[in-house]
């Protein structure tokens, strides 16, 4: 179970980071 929680972990982390690169790519504000 732990390792599907830390699959579950990396999985949402790499989604998050999609996200926000595909925010940053349609709105760069850097």
């Amino acid at each position: 179970m732990k390792i599907q929680s830390n699959l579950t972990n990396l999985l949402t982390t790499l989604a998050v980071q999609n996200l926000a690169l595909l925010l940053t790519k349609k709105d760069p504000v850097t």
